[in-house]
């Protein structure tokens, strides 16, 4: 059996990079904890614990974002590696903004969060110079959304007008959506 996609990714590699994020971000947030725990008990807050949360926050989305970008330039494809050209900034953007959003409107902005989270990494990797795309319907964005949020009686009454299908591709590289959906 032909194997197209290997995993590079060495212990050796990740280990340092794991404890760092433990000691920089999981131990404090530990004390960010407790002293929240404190402050609740004698009443007084003190403000640079809110400070200390959000640097926490962003070395935590940095590391994040390494780790991210090592695990996708690990992967090789048919012997050739894949190359991941997003940036930091770009990224730390989406993210709190993608937050924001998501605080703001009680989670109903988490599906496009995860999209325009998805589509970053997608549209910034590439194999030998060829870009990927990313592409994907909102409606099943917004029906996947409702069934992992729990409603999923809101998609009873789309029952009868809708069918799904398991996508099959044609080929091997037809990769668009996983399902199908058409109208009765």
């Amino acid at each position: 059996m032909k194997k197209y996609f290997d995993f590079t990714l060495t212990g050796k590699k990740f280990l340092p990079i794991w404890l760092i994020f433990y000691i920089l971000i999981i131990m404090p947030y530990a004390f960010y904890y407790k002293s929240l725990t404190g402050q609740a008990q004698s009443g007084n807050p003190n403000p640079m614990i809110g400070f200390l949360f959000l640097g926490i926050m962003i070395i935590a989305f940095l590391i994040s974002y390494y780790i991210l970008k090592l695990t996708i330039e690990n992967v090789k494809y048919n012997n050739n590696k894949i190359d991941f050209n997003g940036k930091f900034s770009i990224f730390l953007g989406k993210v709190l903004l993608g937050f924001l959003l998501s605080i703001v409107t009680l989670t109903i902005y988490m599906a496009w969060f995860i999209r325009d989270i998805t589509r970053f990494v997608v549209n910034n990797s590439s194999i030998e110079g060829t870009r990927f795309e990313f592409d994907t319907d909102s409606f099943i964005i917004c029906s996947n959304n409702c069934i992992v949020l729990g409603y999923g009686e809101t998609l009873d009454s789309f029952k009868s007008k809708l069918r799904l299908y398991p996508y099959v591709p044609r080929n091997s590289y037809d990769y668009h959506d996983s399902l199908h959906v058409s109208n009765v």
